[in-house]
């Protein structure tokens, strides 16, 4: 008799155990699936190779752009784990559990099958140092689907992580025991304590611990460009009123150059600027146009 129960409680644990893996199965695949049509993950894998083309910015933003490595490090936990995906439940392609299996393998791994964003900025000048190891004539590339492109996409991802958490300015710390992207100053101000016994529980708190250290500091941004904002209305109606008058009351007091004008015409930009009439703005794209015209010729 007893043995016949504990027959039955094995089979309960048993199928208590598949019911589990089952679930956590089927949420991988609902993260994907949100993963493969969320299109702003594209955009966030096109910053992460901007910052690995120019370190020296992740080294003077590290500490004044905390609440930007707080959502990172959020955004970081969120993704899936790469041994949580290199099988055929989750990947569509054998060609996908193979790139996954060799991020898992090899500790200076690179990307080497270019995504759908990185032919669509194939050779930006500002990106060729990240994009130096792809391949754009690799066959596995059009063997991806758009899911398989998530997974590989959150496998860069995750290894930006890791190679944040690996440069002396230290943004992120990665807890492997918890398997956590965490923000460097708050590892710092408790290093001892554990987050919590529960991996669920952990992600959680310190997801909401992060999200409100982020938004704090996004109040004192805001603050600060709303006292700039100020203090730069304030010089322009300083500029306004300092214009000479002139017989043509009816013209707007702003000038604004095209790229041409300021390639071609700038005397003339000369010109107005000491007339004192207007004032003169460039945007910011105007003047990189007009560097790359200048270059050019």
């Amino acid at each position: 008799m007893f043995s016949v129960n504990q027959s039955k409680d094995d089979d309960k644990d048993t199928d208590s155990v598949i019911d589990r893996m089952e679930r956590k199965t089927e949420t991988l695949k609902q993260l994907v699936s949100v993963l493969s049509e969320q299109g702003l993950v594209l955009s966030v894998k096109v910053f992460a190779d901007w910052l690995i083309a120019n370190p020296y910015i992740i080294d003077t933003c590290a500490q004044s752009s905390q609440s930007l490595w707080s959502r990172l490090s959020v955004f970081l936990n969120h993704l899936p784990e790469e041994t949580q995906i290199n099988n055929e439940d989750i990947c569509e392609s054998c060609e996908a559990i193979s790139i996954v299996n060799s991020a898992i393998q090899y500790n200076d791994w690179h990307q080497t099958v270019p995504l759908t964003e990185d032919y669509a900025l194939y050779k930006l000048p500002s990106l060729q140092q990240a994009h130096q190891h792809l391949e754009y004539n690799h066959s596995e590339s059009a063997m991806l689907s758009k899911k398989d492109e998530a997974l590989v996409r959150g496998t860069f991802l995750r290894q930006f992580g890791y190679h944040l958490a690996n440069l002396t300015s230290s943004v992120l710390v990665y807890d492997q025991e918890k398997c956590l992207f965490l923000v460097s100053s708050q590892v710092t101000l408790n290093p001892d304590k554990p987050p919590a016994e529960d991996e669920k529980a952990s992600l959680a708190t310190w997801a909401e611990t992060q999200m409100k250290m982020a938004e704090e500091e996004t109040r004192r941004n805001q603050l600060m460009k709303d006292m700039a904002q100020l203090r730069l209305q304030s010089e322009v109606k300083q500029l306004e009123g300092s214009l000479e008058p002139k017989n043509q009351s009816n013209l707007s007091p702003y000038l604004v150059p095209d790229t041409r004008v300021l390639t071609h015409h700038l005397n003339i930009i000369k010109q107005f600027a000491a007339c004192a009439r207007f004032i003169i703005i460039i945007p910011r794209v105007g003047k990189l146009n007009a560097e790359y015209i200048i270059r050019d010729e």
